[in-house]
């Protein structure tokens, strides 16, 4: 069994184009995945390495370029990490174990850093196959916001993720999803997002 699915099942599914393939096997699922302990300890120390020393760097960016209808927030800063190869190659190995789906499809990495009052609205991934949210803060008090928010298409009510350290959160592109707001008192909020197209 494969995180609730039988091998025959994701053999069958390789008859679908890549896209239908994830898109009904999260289906199945829920639309919405949970892990824990995804990075191993030496990575995440990498990521942070990498981070710091990239710091000055030109290669950081801004979530300046989102649609408009998401940047309803302060920017908030990225790095991308597929030019390091070393995490790129590690993180890819991760999910195609964790999630063998994903292997048949490229993958953007990147480390994202969430200041107080950023948040993303309720939104779909329409754009890319499939998301993941990696956390990276030791520490996170609930009354600081950064909730995971999502919504199933049956069910009335927002439900809420409050993540912990390393967990992750996996979705398709059709579940509407957003991040409640961080906090004026909190930390930046340190995630990596992993999509897939």
């Amino acid at each position: 069994i494969l995180m609730g699915i039988s091998i025959t099942q994701v053999t069958i599914q390789l008859t679908m184009t890549k896209e239908q393939s994830l898109t009904l096997i999260l289906q199945l699922m829920n639309n919405i995945i949970f892990h824990t302990n995804v990075l191993p300890n030496k990575l995440i120390k990498e990521i942070k390495t990498y981070v710091q020393d990239t710091v000055q760097d030109k290669r950081w960016q801004t979530s300046y370029h989102w649609p408009e209808f998401i940047r309803r927030t302060p920017y908030i800063p990225i790095l991308s990490l597929d030019q390091n190869l070393s995490i790129y190659n590690q993180v890819r190995k991760i999910f195609s174990k964790l999630f063998p789906p994903s292997k048949k499809f490229g993958m953007q990495v990147n480390y994202y850093r969430w200041p107080p009052h950023s948040y993303i609205p309720m939104h779909d991934d329409g754009h890319r196959v499939a998301a993941a949210t990696i956390y990276l803060n030791k520490e996170w008090d609930p009354n600081w916001g950064g909730l995971f928010l999502y919504k199933r298409e049956e069910d009335p009510q927002v439900n809420t993720f409050f993540h912990s350290y390393n967990c992750c959160v996996i979705n398709n592109n059709q579940i509407l999803h957003g991040t409640s707001a961080v906090t004026s008192e909190a930390q930046d909020r340190e995630t990596v997002q992993v999509f897939w197209y």
